[in-house]
């Protein structure tokens, strides 16, 4: 473009800025008139702004010092289409791509990102629970304890009125069986994991799913894993899978356990409601599952 119509990079920038301005402001009336392009034309102000396919969002949004858009087609051309996959990765696997201290920025602004979107999180809950008066240090608790602390925090949870079913901590674990026993209300087992990785790693598949194996002398009913930060794309498919082989198998981050506590508590949750996402749904649990469930208020 600079050698066709003789203008510098800096004039080509601004014209972009304008246009990605442009476009969100549509992208906001559309919010009200026609909430089905609303979304896109979002996606299309990023595309203008940062010069990237669709599928190379995630990377421009981090914003990496030296990572252009030359860096970012070349990753996706080598097939690093997600977080998870750039995680996975060696670093010295990128060389040819990327260069090596491109690559270690570009982990750790994925490893900040997590940081910063659970500290989020976190101090969203913590608000909203205070406004209505409820038990803010478990919340906190949830997102920062580890090991046995986290499960007695999650024993914690799951009591009255949260939840009335029963539900106990599996206190010696010699034969690696799982974290709690979960009964639903016709005295079945559900069987329950909480695990917990540094902030730096998401749970992989082979974590989420060894529960399976552990728990055959309870012979559940279902499967339930609880964890922080992040599920690894591969665990979520695998979820996914044994939810449409029928296996009542569930992956619920610490988030979204919190999302289900903090609504319940807010009145926009019924018990009835709780009891139905832990016992009767499939697969991966998020917010759209929870809005199912939802009381507008």
């Amino acid at each position: 473009i600079e050698k066709s119509y003789r203008v510098g990079a800096g004039a080509i920038r601004n014209v972009a800025a304008n246009m990605t301005w442009l476009i969100d402001t549509l992208a906001a009336i559309a919010a009200h008139i026609r909430p089905d392009l609303s979304g896109e034309l979002e996606i299309l102000a990023d595309r203008v702004l940062y010069g990237v396919k669709e599928e190379g969002l995630f990377l421009a949004r981090l914003n990496v010092q030296g990572l252009g858009r030359e860096s970012i087609h070349r990753l996706l051309e080598a097939g690093y289409t997600t977080e998870d996959q750039i995680m996975d990765t060696n670093i010295s696997d990128f060389q040819g791509i990327i260069s090596h201290t491109q690559a270690l920025r570009l982990r750790e602004s994925i490893e900040k990102r997590v940081r910063n979107s659970l500290e989020r999180r976190k101090r969203e809950h913590i608000r909203r629970i205070d406004q209505c008066k409820g038990n803010s240090i478990l919340i906190k608790n949830l997102y920062e304890f580890e090991g046995k602390q986290l499960e007695m925090v999650v024993d914690d949870l799951f009591k009255p009125p949260f939840w009335s079913l029963p539900f106990e901590r599996v206190t010696e674990q010699k034969e690696g069986e799982p974290d709690h026993l979960m009964y639903d209300h016709d005295g079945n087992i559900f069987v329950v994991q909480v695990t917990a990785k540094k902030e730096e790693g998401q749970i992989k598949m082979k974590k989420a799913v060894e529960v399976i194996g552990q728990s055959a002398k309870f012979s559940p009913k279902g499967y339930i894993v609880i964890g922080r930060p992040e599920f690894h794309e591969l665990a979520i498919k695998n979820a996914r899978d044994h939810a449409k082989g029928g296996t009542n198998f569930k992956l619920i981050t610490i988030f979204v356990l919190c999302e289900i506590y903090v609504r319940f508590i807010e009145g926009k949750l019924s018990p009835q409601s709780v009891e139905h996402i832990f016992l009767e749904e499939k697969g991966i649990i998020d917010t759209k599952t929870i809005e199912k469930y939802s009381i507008v208020k």
